[in-house]
C-alpha cells in the first residue's frame, strides 16, 4: 500500500471516531436556568 491508501484510511478512521464520540457522549439537559444569558429568561420575566 503507499502513503495516499495509508492516509485515506486514517481519514476515515478520524471520523469514525468522533461520530463514534458524539454518540456516546452523555445527552445535556435542555432548558434555561435564567442564568446562561441567552435572552429567554429576561423577555419570560417581563411578560408577567
Amino acid at each position: 500500500m503507499d502513503l495516499q491508501t495509508y492516509l485515506a484510511l486514517a481519514c476515515v478512521a478520524l471520523t469514525v471516531a468522533a461520530f463514534a464520540y458524539r454518540l456516546c457522549r452523555p445527552v445535556k439537559k435542555s432548558g434555561c436556568g435564567k442564568s446562561c444569558g441567552c435572552g429567554k429568561a429576561a423577555k419570560k420575566e417581563t411578560q408577567r
